[in-house]
C-alpha cells in the first residue's frame, strides 16, 4: 500500500466518528446522488437481416447530439444506416455535469457529450477541428439555410444557397416547377393542424433546419395559407383522392431510375455490392414494382447534378443526408395489393447506384412499410393533412448516400402511384446537406435510411 494511501487510513481512522470513510479511503459526508448515464448498444447479427440499435444517456448536466442527426418534432430522434435503423433518446438522470458518456451508434454516427445546437449537431470546437470525439465537418456545423427567402422548392429542400461556402448545389435536370401538375408540389412552414407537444406554438410536421420545407404528392395540394405558409388539406383530402395532371400508365419509369436488380453485376442477391451501375443496388424496387403490375400513375420527378466538395482541409465530403416522412392513403387498407404507391431517390454516384430511401431495410411502399408506419388513421397527428381519417404516416427518417470527394453525379426524387391513380400518397423533404464521415454501402450498417 503506497504512503499517501497509508496515511489517509490514518486520517480516515482519526475522523471516523465524526465523517466516516469511503471505500477508497477518502472522506465522505452525506450522499452525493450523482449517476452517470448508460450506454446501451445491441450489436448487429447479419444472419438475422436489419437491427436496431438504442442509445440511452443521461441529460442533466450534459447533452447529447449526433452529428447531422435530425429529429421529430415530437422530440424523437430516428437515424440509421443501409437496411438498419437507429433510435436515439435522452432520458433525464442526476448525472454529474462533469461527466460525458460518449457512445458509438454505428460506423457512420456518433453521439458525443459536446453541447449540441438546436438541431442536434455538436458546437464542438472549430477551432480545434473537432465536435467532441468526432471530426469537425463544415458541411454540417456551418451550413446555413436559406429557404426563408422565397418559395423556391430546391431551396426548401437544402439546396442552392446563394453565399453559403457549404451550399449544395444542384444543377436542375429535371426540373420541379416544370411538372405538368404545379399542385402536386408545395413549400410549406408547417403541414397539418397538429403542434408540437414540446412547443405549441410550433406544428409537429415542421421543418428540419430552415423555416420551410418540400411536399410532394401523387394527387393536388391546397394552397398553404398566405400569411403563415402551413399547408392544411381538408378532411380526406387523400381519399378518395384526385388524378393529378402528371404522366400517367408510365410502364418504365424516367432514366435515370430502374427498378431492376443491379447488385452482382446485375444478378441482384447481393444488395449494396457489385452494382451494374445501370439499376438498383439495393434490390429493394423489383418486388415492389412487380406487385404494382408495373405500371405508374401521377408521375412527380426531379432531380439534377452535383458535385461533391473536395477540400480536406479540414475534411472531404463523402456522402449526403436528407429528411423525410411518408404519408399514403392506401394504408392499411391496401396492404398486399397492387395498389402500392412509392417514393424514391436515386443516386448514381461512383460508389453507389440505386434507391437509397429505405426504413429497416424496407423501400417505401405501402406493403414494404406495412411494419414501419408510426401514425394510424384517426391519429390526431394527422389533422389537416388529408390523412385524418383513413391512411398513415411515418415519423421523421434521414436517409443517407455515398459519394466520392470532386465527383459529379445525379441525385433525382419520384413518387407514384401503382394500381391506380386515385388514393394519394404524400412525401415531406427537407435538410440536403453534405456530410464527411459518409457510409459504406456494402457493409451490413452501410447507406440507406436512418
Amino acid at each position: 500500500m503506497s504512503e499517501r494511501v497509508s496515511w489517509g487510513w490514518v486520517l480516515c481512522a482519526g475522523l471516523l466518528l465524526s465523517y466516516g470513510c469511503g471505500d477508497d479511503g477518502t472522506s465522505t459526508s452525506g450522499t452525493t446522488g450523482d449517476t452517470t448515464g448508460e450506454e446501451t448498444t445491441e450489436d448487429p447479427d447479419p444472419s438475422v437481416g436489419p437491427t436496431s440499435v438504442t442509445t440511452t444517456m443521461g441529460a442533466t448536466g450534459s447533452t447529447g447530439g449526433t452529428m447531422g442527426e435530425t429529429g421529430t418534432t415530437a422530440g424523437e430522434t430516428e437515424t440509421g444506416v443501409g437496411p438498419s435503423t437507429t433510435e436515439s433518446t435522452i432520458e433525464p438522470t442526476t448525472e454529474d455535469p462533469s461527466t460525458t458518456d460518449n457512445t458509438t451508434e454505428n460506423p457512420t454516427t456518433t453521439t458525443t457529450g459536446e453541447p449540441t445546437t438546436t438541431d442536434g449537431t455538436s458546437t464542438g470546437d472549430p477551432t480545434t477541428g473537432t465536435t467532441g470525439d468526432e471530426p469537425y465537418c463544415e458541411f454540417v456545423d456551418e451550413k446555413v439555410s436559406c429557404d426563408g427567402d422565397d418559395n423556391d422548392p430546391l431551396k426548401a429542400l437544402g439546396f442552392n444557397c446563394d453565399g453559403d461556402d457549404y451550399a449544395v448545389t444542384l444543377t436542375p435536370i429535371v426540373d420541379i416547377q416544370d411538372a405538368p401538375d404545379s399542385d402536386s408540389w408545395r413549400v410549406v412552414t408547417g403541414f397539418g393542424l397538429a403542434k408540437d407537444p414540446d412547443d405549441p406554438a410550433l406544428p409537429f410536421w415542421g421543418p428540419q433546419e430552415g423555416e420551410k420545407f418540400l411536399v410532394i404528392s401523387t394527387g393536388d395540394l391546397r394552397d398553404p395559407f398566405m400569411q403563415t405558409g402551413l399547408l392544411v388539406n381538408g378532411i380526406d383530402d387523400a381519399s378518395p383522392g384526385l388524378d393529378n395532371d402528371n404522366p400517367n400508365d408510365v410502364g418504365m419509369l424516367p432514366a435515370p431510375v430502374s427498378p431492376v436488380d443491379g447488385s452482382n453485376n446485375g444478378q441482384g442477391g447481393t444488395p449494396f455490392q457489385d452494382c451494374d451501375g445501370v439499376n438498383d443496388c439495393s434490390d429493394t424496387l423489383q418486388a415492389q414494382w412487380i406487385i404494382g403490375n408495373e405500371i405508374a400513375h401521377d408521375v412527380l420527378h426531379f432531380g439534377g447534378s452535383l458535385t461533391v466538395p473536395e477540400d480536406p482541409d479540414p475534411l472531404n465530403a463523402t456522402g449526403y443526408e436528407f429528411d423525410f416522412a411518408y404519408f399514403s392513403a392506401e394504408y392499411p387498407n391496401f396492404v398486399d395489393s397492387q395498389f402500392n404507391d412509392v417514393f424514391l431517390a436515386w443516386s448514381t454516384s461512383e460508389t453507389y447506384t440505386g434507391n437509397v430511401t429505405f426504413i429497416d431495410g424496407q423501400p417505401l411502399t405501402v406493403t414494404a412499410l406495412q411494419d414501419n408506419f408510426d401514425y394510424n388513421p384517426n391519429d390526431p397527428v394527422l389533422a389537416g393533412t388529408g390523412f385524418d381519417h383513413v391512411g398513415g404516416a411515418t415519423k421523421w427518417f434521414t436517409a443517407e448516400g455515398s459519394a466520392t470527394p470532386g465527383e459529379t453525379f445525379e441525385i433525382h426524387f419520384m413518387i407514384f402511384d401503382m394500381g391506380d391513380p386515385d388514393l394519394d400518397t404524400t412525401v415531406l423533404l427537407d435538410n440536403f446537406h453534405w456530410v464527411c464521415e459518409g457510409c459504406v454501402p456494402s457493409e451490413v450498417m452501410g447507406c440507406g435510411i436512418m
